[in-house]
């Protein structure tokens, strides 16, 4: 913290000076300000990215999908899984029980056992995430059931992966504001330096409101999914 304090006063001594030489050289005090203020903001959208970069920022999807894309890859590499395939997956009205914390859901779908095993572990976490979020910013209760369930349609065709999640919420304005939150955790990413990965998803996803629910629709066309599984190639 102290060098922080220390590196922050450095740049406003160096801003200081910078402004009084351009006063004392005669400049037009218009120019004068533009200067400090343009060294000001440099100086602060440099401090966001920097803390963009340092803090880790909460996963409410896109980390588990990057996840469950390399593991389906692998399932692929071991012949328990065909990219070329078609295979659709819903997992409907996702919730869990207050007396366990199990989750509880409705799904469909005819796949190999590994398959269906890495769908649904990649949407109860994210299930998980979602309902955690909406409670801590009081928009509803993480126990809550019908109609406050997620919903999740996978669909995998050609290499490409599409998710289509539905969070159903109890009121419209509660879906506008949880939208704003999941708006604010698309930006968080894709302002960083350090998650590539993450990106391709979140470039990826279109978010909007449907009376009380909201709607995430994550596309990613086998182009994104080569780029996705080369980053860890790249690690």
């Amino acid at each position: 913290m102290s060098n922080r304090k220390n590196y922050n006063s450095i740049v406003f001594l160096t801003t200081l000076s910078v402004y009084l030489g351009l006063v004392l050289v005669g400049a037009p005090p218009v120019l004068a300000q533009a200067a400090l203020t343009q060294k000001i903001e440099i100086q602060h959208e440099a401090e966001i990215r920097d803390d963009l970069d340092k803090k880790p920022d909460e996963d409410l999807f896109a980390q588990t999908l990057v996840d469950l894309v390399r593991n389906l890859d692998m399932l692929s590499n071991a012949k328990n899984f065909d990219w070329e395939t078609k295979s659709v997956f819903t997992i409907e009205d996702l919730s869990f029980c207050e007396s366990d914390d199990t989750p509880s859901f409705l799904g469909s779908g005819s796949h190999p056992k590994k398959l269906t095993g890495a769908i649904e572990k990649a949407a109860i976490e994210i299930g998980r995430k979602l309902h955690a979020k909406k409670s801590k910013s009081g928009l509803g209760d993480f126990y809550a059931r019908w109609p406050e369930g997620v919903t999740f349609k996978f669909s995998i065709e050609h290499k490409g992966f599409d998710l289509e999640t539905a969070i159903n919420l109890k009121s419209g304005e509660n879906a506008r504001a949880f939208l704003a939150l999941l708006d604010a955790y698309l930006l968080r990413i894709n302002s960083s330096t350090k998650t590539k990965e993450l990106k391709i998803v979140v470039e990826n996803t279109k978010s909007k409101v449907d009376g009380t629910r909201l709607l995430l629709v994550t596309h990613l066309p086998r182009a994104s999914i080569d780029e996705l599984l080369a980053q860890k190639d790249a690690q």
